[in-house]
């Protein structure tokens, strides 16, 4: 099990985004720590869908995992724009998800099941 702990302290250390500041505030109300005790593949999906940017910053400082899908049951979803970079999808199910715009540059897709996903190709 990951969990994951970033204070506002350890965040203005490394000169952070506006928009991530703004996401820690809106996470964190009034405390000064965020603690996601489980940390798990659907956490990763929605931060680098939601705020792709923050997420790899959040990535590259060590703050979050790097996303690990292997195996995600991702049928369906919405991943329009995601920042995968990455990623490892290997064995996802990818079936029917919409992967429009999405950036998979270096993200392993060995065995990932991509029937009927929507692409920009």
């Amino acid at each position: 099990m990951i969990s994951v702990r970033l204070s506002l302290s350890e965040l203005l250390d490394h000169d952070p985004c506006e928009e991530g500041v703004a996401l820690f505030a809106a996470i964190a109300g009034d405390a000064d720590e965020i603690c996601i005790e489980e940390w798990t593949p659907l956490h990763a999906v929605w931060i680098r869908v939601v705020y792709p940017n923050f997420a790899q910053w959040l990535e590259q400082d060590d703050f979050i995992p790097i996303a690990g899908l292997s195996g995600a049951d991702l049928r369906g979803a919405d991943l329009r724009g995601a920042e995968l970079y990455n990623a490892d999808l290997r064995g996802a199910d990818l079936r029917n998800a919409d992967l429009r715009d999405a950036y998979l540059r270096d993200a392993c897709l060995i065995g990932a099941d991509l029937r009927g996903a929507s692409t920009d190709a």
